[in-house]
Formats: C-alpha cells, sequence, structure tokens
C-alpha cells in the first residue's frame, strides 16, 4: 500500500501529467521505497494489466457516448512504461526486476516505451547484463533516441561487446550528442589508438560545444578514462561555455582526483542549473569525502521534486554516497 491505496491501483489511475513525465515529483509512487519493487514486476507481468475490452478501446468511442462510459483506466502500455522506468530509478537494488524488464524489451514497440525500459536496465547497472544482447539488437533501431539510449545503457551496465561495434560505428553520423556516446561505446568495446583519436578529435571540437560537452559527459560512464584524455579534460573544465566544463567534470570526477576542488565546483554548479544537472549530481556521489562540500547543493535537490524525480532521487543516492565531516 502507498499511500492508502495499492500500488496497482496508483497504476491504473495515472494523470495525463504523471504518465507524460514519467511521474511527478510528488506522486506517491515516486516517493515511494523499493518495498513496492514486487508490486511493479507484478503490473509488468500481469495479463490483468491490458485491463478489459471497453477499457483498452472507449477511448476510440464517440465524444457523446464517451461521457456514459466509465472512467477510463491507464492504459496497459502506459502502466508497464511506468512501472518499468520507476524500476530504473532504484539502480541495483531492483536487479531481481533484470528478467521481467529483459522480456519487455522483447515485445511489440506498443506493448510499452521500449526507450524508457532500456533507460531502466541501463540505470539498473551491472547487474542487467543479461539484457546485453537486446540492447545491442537496439542500436539498429529506426529511432534515433533508442540507439542512443541503448548505448548509454550498455556504457552503464559496463559491457559492450565487441560485437556491437558496427552498429556502434553506423552511428558515429548521428547527431553529435548520439554520436558520442557511440564513440566512446567503441572504446569501451575494443580500446585502439584510432578510438581514441576519435574522442580526442571529438572534445577537442572548434564548433559551439555540444560535440565536447557530450563526449566528455559520456567518459564519466567509463570505470577509467584514459589518461591522454586527462589534460584535454582538464582544460575543458576553464571554457566559457558551461555544458563544456560540467561534462569535463563529470568525466573527471573520481576519488583522490587531482584539481578536485575546481571539480567539485564545476559539478555542483551542473547541480544548481545546466544541461547535465543529474549526471553532474551522479559524479559527485563517486567522489565519496572528496565531494563534501557539494552536500548543501545536493540536498537543495534533493528536496525539490518538483524540478523532477529523476533528479532528486540522483541527488539522494549521491548525498547518501558522501560521508558526514
Amino acid at each position: 500500500m502507498v499511500a492508502g491505496k495499492s500500488v496497482a491501483w496508483w497504476l491504473e489511475n495515472l494523470t495525463t501529467q504523471d504518465s507524460s513525465a514519467i511521474l511527478r515529483g510528488d506522486a506517491p509512487l515516486a516517493q515511494a521505497g523499493p518495498e513496492i519493487i514486487p508490486s511493479l514486476i507484478h503490473a509488468i507481468e500481469s495479463p490483468s494489466t491490458d485491463g478489459s475490452f471497453l477499457s483498452r478501446h472507449q477511448q476510440w468511442a464517440p465524444a457523446f457516448l464517451r461521457k456514459y462510459l466509465p472512467k477510463q483506466k491507464t492504459a496497459g502500455s502506459t502502466i508497464r512504461t511506468v512501472a518499468a522506468f520507476r524500476l530504473g530509478q532504484y539502480g541495483p537494488a531492483a536487479s531481481n526486476a533484470v528478467p521481467c524488464l529483459t522480456e519487455l524489451l522483447k515485445k511489440p514497440p506498443q506493448y510499452a516505451d521500449r526507450g524508457r525500459v532500456i533507460q531502466a536496465l541501463g540505470n539498473i547497472g551491472p547487474p542487467a547484463r543479461q539484457a546485453v544482447p537486446g540492447l545491442v539488437e537496439a542500436l539498429t533501431n529506426q529511432s534515433e533516441w533508442i540507439r542512443m539510449t541503448a548505448a548509454q545503457s550498455l556504457l552503464q551496465i559496463r559491457v559492450v561487446p565487441r560485437e556491437a561495434i558496427p552498429a556502434l560505428e553506423q552511428n558515429l553520423k548521428c547527431t553529435d550528442y548520439i554520436a558520442a556516446k557511440m564513440a566512446v561505446a567503441i572504446w569501451a568495446a575494443e580500446p585502439s589508438p584510432e578510438a581514441l583519436s576519435r574522442i580526442q578529435s571529438m572534445l577537442t571540437n572548434s564548433g559551439y560545444g555540444q560535440t565536447a560537452a557530450s563526449t566528455a559527459a559520456a567518459l564519466g560512464l567509463l570505470s577509467e578514462v584514459p589518461q591522454e584524455l586527462m589534460p584535454i579534460l582538464t582544460r575543458m573544465m576553464d571554457k566559457d561555455n558551461a555544458s563544456v566544463r560540467q561534462g569535463a567534470a563529470i568525466a573527471l570526477a573520481r576519488p583522490h582526483a587531482e584539481n578536485v576542488k575546481r571539480i567539485v565546483e564545476v559539478l555542483v554548479e551542473g547541480v544548481n542549473a545546466g544541461e547535465f544537472r543529474i549526471p553532474c549530481a551522479e559524479a559527485l556521489g563517486n567522489m565519496g569525502s572528496d565531494a563534501l562540500t557539494a552536500k548543501a547543493a545536493l540536498q537543495k535537490a534533493q528536496l525539490h521534486p518538483d524540478e523532477g524525480y529523476v533528479l532528486s532521487n540522483a541527488a539522494a543516492r549521491a548525498f547518501a554516497r558522501i560521508p558526514a565531516e
């Protein structure tokens, strides 16, 4: 039970605002703890999620008839999408949801928002290894957004197989921020001089900054950043472009990193406002005790779920990983 009602009730009675934003920050399901994980899994797997014939088809009824019909419940596809995305927000704690999310990824597109399912698997991280084949297949999806999300999730899971390289290379022709993730994923799959040179070129791109910022932020998903890139990233933290600064700080954020004071300063700037607010919060959590001075900014982000519960969750997790003074 959540706020006096079952998880199933909340899912079946989502508002338009809830589902379009994948839950408001103040929604009961966004506030609930991991005790609801089994109920979310059940909602994805249950045949009853699709509801009755009437609830599935009454949206197509003429407007003058609709007012006489029972209140329409949330569509099954929306319930599965919201449940899947919410599971991802629990991170590794939702590892027992990986089998049902992996199966959901195999369903037709109308069954659930595939991109949100992919995001959930990536957010669960390394425990979602069994989903890797499905994520590699998603790299050839017609949707650029799904391809980009699949590459990011592979990086988050820390498994990018070599057989993914041809699809990743095809995506290097996409929009800058998509190509950035693909380039970093290629390096993760098979480090090579060519892969490193490509990343160096993207970091030093003299355009409007999106390529450099996105590439740097994607490097933050690697367990280790190549040493050859460290001087470039350090210089990037002093650029006029805030996104470039913040992307570089995300890449450099490691325990006992050099320039720790500057890294924390830029990440706090990013948590407060910027393109990479969520990755900046996560990066501060990765720094542990080195990010002690950032706790106030993280607490502020955590206490304002109206700005997005994904940011609020990321800030809360990061806050918990930084020990008290």
